[in-house]
């Protein structure tokens, strides 16, 4: 489900650099991880394990979240890489309108179906738990993205690098 929001952010996506494509294997999953956008967050809280979804522009609605089998085939895939200074990088597709469910991934995981679109909107711990959001530009035209987003964040020039969303 939350191809959709990457095939989105994608899409949004603007870069200055020339990309660093690099041989991968041929499997589709690699190639789209590998062109997916490289997104950076901060939120209030310590959502790292908690379940994201993605809600309507009102934020009156979920529009999007994972299905219990799809957590449980990408595992640790899904949680987000810490970066320096309370950032993350997402692994997962978050976009503007995300918000995490007071479930963690590996709890969520062990369910036999989703829960209802009801329930899982009740378990919402903060509706707007985004305080930034920036598109880096496309994850294969990094080389080591941990240690640049990092160096950039360092160096207070994340913005001047990124767009920011939020």
């Amino acid at each position: 489900m939350f191809g959709l929001s990457l095939v989105l952010l994608q899409s949004a996506c603007t870069t200055s650099r020339p990309s660093a494509l690099r041989q991968t294997t041929s499997n589709a999953e690699s190639m789209l991880h590998a062109e997916a956008p490289a997104i950076v967050y901060k939120t209030r809280g310590d959502n790292r394990n908690l379940v994201a979804v993605q809600l309507s522009d009102d934020r009156s609605t979920i529009v999007s979240y994972p299905a219990p089998g799809d957590v449980r085939k990408q595992g640790a895939q899904v949680l987000p890489t810490e970066l320096k200074n309370g950032y993350w990088l997402d692994n997962r597709g978050i976009g503007v309108n995300v918000a995490f469910l007071n479930i963690s991934y590996d709890e969520y995981a062990k369910l036999s179906k989703a829960p209802s679109l009801q329930e899982m909107y009740d378990r919402i711990q903060d509706k707007d738990p985004l305080t930034a959001l920036c598109n880096c530009g496309r994850r294969d035209e990094f080389v080591d993205i941990v240690a640049e987003l990092n160096a950039l964040i360092a160096a207070d020039k994340l913005k001047e690098r990124c767009t920011t969303v939020k």
